[in-house]
C-alpha cells in the first residue's frame, strides 16, 4: 500500500515537472518571438529609408499570445503614437530636404526674387512643424505616457519590467532621445537664422545685387547683419 502511495506521489510530481517544464518552455518561446519582433520593428525604424507601409504592416500584426501579447501591443502602440503624432515620417523628410542648405544659394535668390515669396513659407511652415515636434518629443519621454500604454492590464512585475526594459533600450534609449532632439534643435536654429537673413535682404531690397553669381551690398550695414548671420549659422553647423 505505501508503495504504491509512493509510486502514486513519483507520478504527480512527474506530471506536474512535465507540466512546468512545458510552461517555462512556451514562456521562452513566446519571449523570444517578442525580441525578434521588436528587433526587426527597430531595425526599419533605424533604416536611412524608413519604409511607411512596412512599418504600418509589422505594428497591426500580433505574433505573441497571453501577457507577452499585452507586452507586444503595449510597445507597438507606443511606437505607433510616436511615429505619428510626432510626424516622425514627415521629420525625416524635413531633415534631409536640401532646401534647409539651398535656400540661402544664390540661385534661390535669383529664382524666388526679392520678394522672397516661396522662402517666407517654406520658413515659417517648417519652423513651425519642427518646435511642435520638439514640443511633443519630451512627452514620449515621459515616463508616465510610455506606462500608460499597458493599459488596465494586470501583469506580474516581471512582463512590466521587460516592456520598460524594451521601450527604454529602443525608443527612449539616452542616445535615441540625445539624437532626435540634437538634430530638432539643430535644423531649427539654422532655419530660424536663415529664416532672419531671408528678413534682411527681403526689407533691403535696393541694399544688395546678384552679379555673376554672387551677391553685392551697396550698405556696408546690411552686409555686417548678413555676415554674421551667416556666421552664426556656421557655429551651429
Amino acid at each position: 500500500m505505501i508503495k504504491k502511495l509512493l509510486l502514486g506521489l513519483v507520478g504527480v510530481v512527474l506530471v506536474v515537472g512535465s507540466i512546468i517544464a512545458a510552461s517555462s518552455f512556451k514562456d521562452s518561446k513566446q519571449e523570444e518571438l517578442l525580441k525578434n519582433e521588436i528587433d526587426e520593428v527597430m531595425n526599419l525604424f533605424n533604416s536611412e529609408t524608413l519604409n511607411e507601409d512596412k512599418m504600418n504592416e509589422l505594428l497591426s500584426r500580433e505574433v505573441t499570445t497571453k501577457d507577452y501579447k499585452v507586452v507586444e501591443k503595449a510597445f507597438k502602440s507606443y511606437v505607433k503614437d510616436y511615429l505619428n503624432d510626432l510626424n516622425y515620417f514627415k521629420i525625416k523628410e524635413v531633415l534631409k530636404d536640401e532646401r534647409i542648405y539651398t535656400i540661402l544659394s544664390v540661385d534661390n535668390y535669383i529664382s524666388d526674387g526679392k520678394g522672397f515669396i516661396k522662402s517666407t513659407k517654406y520658413l515659417k511652415e517648417t519652423i513651425e512643424f519642427l518646435k511642435e515636434s520638439q514640443e511633443k518629443f519630451s512627452k514620449y519621454t515621459n515616463e508616465e505616457t510610455i506606462m500608460s500604454y499597458l493599459g488596465e492590464d494586470e501583469l506580474q512585475k516581471y512582463y512590466i519590467d521587460l516592456y520598460k526594459k524594451e521601450i527604454n533600450n529602443n525608443i527612449n534609449s539616452v542616445d535615441n532621445n540625445k539624437n532626435v532632439e540634437s538634430n530638432l534643435n539643430k535644423i531649427t536654429t539654422i532655419l530660424v537664422y536663415t529664416e532672419d537673413i531671408i528678413k534682411l535682404l527681403k526689407e533691403n531690397p535696393d541694399s544688395w545685387r546678384i552679379d555673376n553669381k554672387e551677391i553685392i551690398f551697396s550698405s556696408e550695414q546690411v552686409m555686417n547683419d548678413y555676415n554674421n548671420l551667416l556666421k552664426q549659422i556656421g557655429n551651429v553647423s
